[in-house]
Formats: C-alpha cells, structure tokens, sequence
C-alpha cells in the first residue's frame, strides 16, 4: 500500500514511543494512472492497425500534408522527363541506355556485379540520393527479376549502414539532425517495432538514410529492423523496378502498348501511394491520446 502523509508529534527533548497517524493517499486513483501509463509499454493484446495509424499519423508536420501527397508524382514525372530528356535530346550522348548495359555486361565478366550494385547503394545512401532513383536506375540496367533481387540487398546493406551510424551518433546528435518530427517516430519505433517499420517504409515520412540513423538512435532490435524494411520495401521495389523497365523499353522502341503499361504502373504508384498517406494524415482520431 502507498502512503503519502504521517504525523507524528514528540517533545522536541523526549524520548519515547507514540502511535504513528498514516492516511493512504488516494491509492485507487493512483493506480489508475500508473495503469494507463503503462499499457503502451506493456499491452494485454496486440495494438490495433487503427490506433497505430492515428499515431504515425502525427509524424506528418501540417505545413509538409498538402506537399506529401504529390511528392510521389513528382518523382515519377522526373522519371519521365528524364527518360524523354535521354531520347530525344543531346543527354543521350553523354550517357545512354546501352552505355549502362555495357558497364553492367563489363562488371558481370569481371565478376563483382553485385559488389559494385551494393558499394553504389552504400555511398549514395551515406550521401542520401533518394532511394527510389537508386532502385530505378537498377530496373534499367538490369533484368526486372535482377534488379529487385540488387536493389533490396543494397536497400538492406545501407539501411543496415545508416542504423549502425544513427546508433554511433546517439538520439541527441540525431535529433538535431532529424527534428522534432522524427524524434516523435523514434519513440514509436522503440516501442512498436516491426510494424512501425514496415508502415514507414511503405509511406516514407523522411529520408531513406534519416529514417535509417533514427532507427538506430531509437535503439529498436536490429533483426525486426531488417524485417520490417524488408517487408515494407519489397512492394515498392517490385513497382519501381516494373515502372522503369517498361520505361526503358519505350525509350528504346515507343510503342503505345508499352506506353500504356508506363502510365498504369505510374497511376498506380501515384495514386497508391497519395492514397496510403492521406489515410495517415487524414484518418480521424480514435479517441485515446497518444
């Protein structure tokens, strides 16, 4: 039993034994709220998809919402531009299609493919190219069955990087870094795990190699880590790689067939991924503070 309150009144000279008065204070409300508190820390059932989205969706800063949901077209449409900008402008010049399969044919005789696909993932991810370019420019190079298999081992490799640095540095110097946004997330990658990772990886609220270092200050197991960005990466590899190897074939020989496969893979990734983060931004709340 808690006690908060005695009383006990003695000559300030005397010696001796009086009854000691103790009232208990408020026990049943007091651990009320030591109940509350800990339930995130210890749940009796596993948490609901519908409270866990309504925190994540809290990461999302007001200013950044309307910015957010065109954040993936405007990625695709730089794809675009840069396909059209590779086929009928001078840049193809300077580096083609075919140049990258040659380099790509050079390093597979020399035998250290996968190394060189995996030291481009690591440096650009230490320099934080954003990641849907890296996964992109692989699908082109490469085979589609390939280039999924490359990009979610270099994915992997400098997701793991990122999370060893952000370990290094600590949550103080990543906290600078990353704001008070991400300093939000990183409490709830500690407590919610593989989930919480999976859920970001699917709607990215930073960068690839941010996200990354805070996860590693935030101190979650380093194997649910891997999963989740396993898990969470592999539907958007998969498109982006069916998105940009469609693409290379319409810069090699346009056809409206394939025309039209770029435009459906490209509403879909657009309207797929708007649709995913405007459930994060928009769902009502569910009524428990987070």
């Amino acid at each position: 039993m808690l006690y908060s309150e005695a009383k006990l009144e003695l000559p300030r000279q005397a010696r001796g034994l009086e009854p000691l008065e103790v009232r208990p204070k408020q026990q049943p409300q007091r651990l009320e709220e030591f109940v509350r508190e800990t339930e995130l820390a210890d749940m009796e059932k596993p948490m609901e998809i519908e409270r866990l989205l309504d925190q994540l969706r809290s990461t999302e800063d007001a200013e950044t919402k309307p910015l957010s949901l065109w954040k993936p077209l405007v990625v695709l449409t730089a794809l675009v531009a840069l396909a059209i900008a590779w086929r009928w402008t001078p840049l193809a010049g300077w580096i083609s299609v075919e140049q990258l399969h040659r380099w790509a044919e050079t390093a597979e005789q020399a035998g250290w493919t996968l190394w060189a696909v995996l030291a481009v993932y690591l440096i650009a991810g230490l320099v934080m190219l954003p990641v849907t370019f890296l996964v992109g420019t692989t699908a082109i190079v490469f085979g589609p069955m390939e280039s999924v298999l490359y990009s979610l081992a270099g994915c992997l490799l400098s997701a793991a990087l990122s999370y060893a640095i952000g370990r290094r540095l600590g949550r103080e110097t990543v906290r600078k870094v990353a704001g008070g946004r991400l300093n939000r997330l990183s409490k709830r990658l500690a407590k919610r795990g593989v989930l919480t990772v999976v859920l970001v990886r699917l709607v990215p609220v930073a960068p690839f190699s941010v996200v990354n270092m805070v996860a590693g200050a935030s101190h979650i197991a380093f194997r649910d880590y891997l999963i989740g960005t396993a898990v969470g990466m592999i539907p958007g590899i998969v498109l982006v790689t069916l998105f940009c190897d469609s693409l290379a074939g319409v810069m090699r020989e346009p056809q409206w067939q394939d025309l039209a496969v770029v435009i459906g893979i490209g509403a879909l990734l657009g309207l797929g991924s708007a649709w995913v983060r405007k459930r994060l931004t928009n769902h009502s709340p569910s009524g428990e503070a987070d």
